[in-house]
């Protein structure tokens, strides 16, 4: 049973209140709570987060992936910024970021120059990438680049995005349509499944029958 009242930890909220003083100040501040399983974090910092978008402070969330033992690299932090890149114009994102945001690119790449288009990228012979949809997918604008094998990989997505898979995550039957809802629901632009490109991909579909090309298809 959850009490819908906060109850306790006073000296907890008092001491990052203070802290959240001290960023409206200018002066950076950072929290680290820990504890046991059960004994309350989720709720405290979600008080805490309550608190601190009271006092119009932007708040991000961004939550850790579990993969049996081990976990995913930069995942929080990049949940974070997928987040704020939802709801911040392309313009006031890199004003945000500033210097840092050439080496938050690989996280969270910022447009620059013409968009990439996906019949760029099919008109690229090298590449061998076929087109499983009408013909008016390939002027979707492809904004950013993702590359996954999770199951449901929805929340680090945002809308444009080139997901790419070597569908690693495809093991019952179902897996591939609670894959493909996920994307939709992300508003993912387009999928790239199948294997990387190997030598010979260009030549005609007989002598390349045993390598497999990656199928595209627009969401």
């Amino acid at each position: 049973m959850v009490s819908p009242v906060f109850i306790g930890r006073q000296k907890e909220v008092a001491s990052v209140t203070a802290l959240m003083g001290q960023a409206q100040a200018g002066e950076p501040a950072f929290v680290l709570v820990g504890g046991e399983a059960g004994v309350g974090k989720t709720r405290l910092v979600g008080e805490l987060a309550a608190r601190a978008a009271g006092l119009g402070f932007l708040v991000l969330t961004g939550q850790c992936v579990e993969l049996g033992a081990e976990g995913l690299p930069l995942a929080p932090l990049v949940d974070a910024l997928r987040a704020l890149a939802r709801t911040t114009a392309p313009d006031a994102l890199a004003e945000l970021l500033g210097p840092a945001g050439s080496g938050l690119a690989r996280l969270l790449p910022l447009p620059r120059g013409d968009p990439l288009r996906v019949r760029d990228l099919l008109d690229m012979p090298g590449l061998g990438l076929r087109l499983l949809t009408d013909a008016s997918g390939a002027d979707r604008v492809i904004r950013h680049l993702y590359t996954t094998d999770l199951l449901d990989p929805g929340r680090y997505l945002t809308p444009g995005d080139l997901v790419l898979t070597g569908m690693m995550w495809c093991r019952e039957p179902g897996d591939a349509e609670r894959f493909a809802r996920a994307l939709a629901k992300a508003g993912a632009g387009v999928l790239a499944a199948g294997e990387a490109p190997g030598p010979g991909m260009g030549d005609p579909p007989s002598a390349g029958r045993d390598r497999a090309q990656p199928d595209w298809g627009c969401a």
